[in-house]
């Protein structure tokens, strides 16, 4: 199997997967997935998907925990809209494959990263990611990052630039995807 094969289930899509990322693909339409059983690779799927429909000012050399306005799926809390929106929580102990997609304005100054950050600990930088600023076009970061997680942790996905100013990460409803962030549950 490749993976990326889904099938319609009453109660939600039946995933049969190898890779993550085609657990993200199934997920993305908003079903929750139902408990399934282990027999024939079908298996039980838990995560959030969150995109940023707006524009955030990131401040020159100071890293920022970007927020998420949008939910695309969530099948546990693991995300609030109205509190704590830079987060995605853990809602039980386990392993979890998080990825984060960013995309700075144009600017050609200076270097741009993205991270995670587990329990608000910014000195301690998952998946870091870094590149040069792209001259004449969006600088577009990713990075992803299996945590082992206890209920209530939380993770954040961090941006930097130095760019001498401040510097927006774009958000667009129309192309909300240049900025998400999107966690699901890989284990225990």
């Amino acid at each position: 199997q490749d993976g990326s094969s889904a099938s319609s289930h009453s109660q939600g899509a039946v995933v049969k997967m190898v890779t993550v990322a085609a657990m993200f693909e199934a997920l993305q339409d908003g079903s929750a997935m139902p408990v399934g059983a282990l027999e024939s690779n079908q298996v039980t799927a838990s995560g959030c998907g969150l995109t940023h429909s707006t524009t955030q000012s990131i401040a020159n050399a100071t890293g920022q925990a970007v927020v998420f306005d949008t939910e695309s799926f969530d099948t546990d809390t693991y995300h609030s809209t109205s509190s704590n929106t830079s987060r995605i929580t853990a809602p039980t102990n386990g392993k979890y494959s998080f990825h984060a997609n960013i995309s700075f304005a144009i600017n050609s100054t200076g270097v741009r990263y993205i991270y995670f950050v587990k329990n608000g600990v910014t000195t301690d930088r998952y998946g870091a990611n870094n590149k040069t600023a792209v001259s004449g076009d969006l600088t577009q970061l990713s990075t992803s990052y299996v945590f082992t997680l206890t209920a209530t942790d939380y993770v954040e996905v961090y941006a930097y630039q130095s760019s001498g100013g401040s510097l927006n990460l774009n958000g667009d409803a129309t192309n909300a995807g240049l900025t998400s962030f999107e966690c699901i549950r890989v284990g225990s």
